[in-house]
């Protein structure tokens, strides 16, 4: 496992998001900042998939704290300075 900050070390240690691919780690970060409890749920009522998408990846409604979250995301195995041009508005 490569050295880093502590979260990304826990979420690469985290086999059950694999099955997310490129959206595992934006699954990871909604599970540590709203306390979800069922990842799978939780991405099966969120997750976006669709070819007219827009580049969208999730959308979270909280209807008690009136809020909306409508996330892309990008994850690259690999550093670089910025994401792909189609991933950029």
């Amino acid at each position: 496992m490569k050295a880093g900050p502590i979260f990304l070390k826990n979420f690469q240690a985290r086999t059950d998001l694999k099955k997310f691919g490129n959206n595992a780690l934006l699954l990871y970060a909604f599970e540590l900042k709203f306390d979800i409890e069922d990842i799978d749920s939780f991405a099966s009522e969120n997750m976006v998939e669709a070819n007219n998408d827009k580049k969208c990846d999730l959308i979270f409604v909280n209807y008690d704290a009136r809020t909306a979250i409508i996330t892309q995301s990008y994850y690259s195995q690999k550093i670089k300075k910025e994401a792909k041009a189609n991933k950029v508005r």
